[in-house]
């Protein structure tokens, strides 16, 4: 992954092969990226990179935080995860502040930070949970506040949980699952005032309107609210809702299948600043497809 600083001045990407963190500069005319540090899994006796495959910026863009899906060993006999934090020190250096080990980070593959700042969510495949993190913004470490698992208190959407996205306003949670086999499903979840979530709806592949997809992998809010995408990496596909911004809830609208080959596993989705455009990014076919937006809704 490559994510961007909110501030726009820094990006950072995660590999998982080399079992690495890097952070750039980035230039506001060119776009051009200038690598300034990196952290590297076992150097300098630091772990928490073994399998490197998300990360996300803090609000104010002064901390990294990275997920590591497979961790370094196991936890009472479970596979285990983590999620490191690293300040940005004078917008040049990583400086490693903390690595949270936990089994609930089993297979982590998604994290997002809440616009307040003061929470961060993880979502683990192999966990099948979705966990909200508590964050001191000043220290930039965190710990565990809620673990939300698939088949307790009416989930039933979160076994293979791949993507998670939180709304612009910060209100809502979005969750997309199944690229490694699960529930092929998508949920919605609201913050209350003390940061916990709470389930509001989910749809569930072939159980209801969702239809038409398998391997729910990333999943986005467009930035006016009113729209969310998921890509279906298993079955090809781009599945559309439109969003209903106080309440949160999602109304299905169509799912968008391979046509010539534009879809073909695909994994990644994104959506212009000005709301315009959807961008999918498909592994097998080696594709980006650019959709065009219906401002109608419908």
């Amino acid at each position: 992954a490559v994510r961007l600083s909110p501030d726009g001045r820094l990006a950072a990407a995660n590999a998982f092969s080399s079992k690495t963190t890097v952070l750039y500069r980035r230039d506001a005319d060119s776009g051009k990226l200038t690598r300034l540090d990196e952290a590297r899994n076992g150097v300098e006796g630091f772990n928490g990179l073994a399998w490197a495959i998300d990360t996300a910026f803090s609000h104010d863009s002064k901390f990294v935080y990275a997920i590591d899906s497979r961790g370094d060993g196991q936890e009472f006999g479970v596979s285990v995860g983590s999620v490191t934090a690293f300040g940005v020190t004078d917008e040049t250096e990583l400086d490693f502040v903390e690595a949270g080990q936990d089994s609930r980070f089993a297979d982590a593959r998604g994290i997002a930070v809440r616009p307040d700042g003061k929470s961060i969510v993880v979502v683990s495949s192999d966990a099948a949970a979705l966990v909200v993190l508590s964050r001191d913004p000043q220290t930039g470490t965190t710990r565990i506040r809620q673990v939300i698992e698939d088949e307790h208190d009416d989930v039933h959407g979160l076994s293979g949980a791949m993507g998670v996205t939180i709304s612009p306003d910060g209100q809502f949670v979005y969750v997309s699952s199944g690229r490694f086999g699960g529930d092929n499903a998508i949920g919605v979840y609201q913050f209350d005032d003390g940061g916990r979530l709470s389930l509001v709806q989910e749809f569930i592949n072939d159980d209801g309107e969702l239809c038409g997809f398998r391997g729910g992998n990333e999943i986005v809010v467009s930035p006016d609210g009113l729209n969310a995408y998921a890509v279906g990496s298993v079955s090809s596909s781009l599945a559309c809702f439109a969003r209903e911004p106080e309440t949160g809830r999602l109304r299905f609208l169509e799912t968008i299948p391979n046509e010539q080959g534009r879809l073909t596993a695909a994994a990644g989705v994104c959506v212009s600043p000005d709301g315009k455009f959807v961008y999918v990014a498909a592994e097998q076919s080696g594709k980006i497809s650019v959709f065009r937006r219906n401002a109608k809704q419908e």
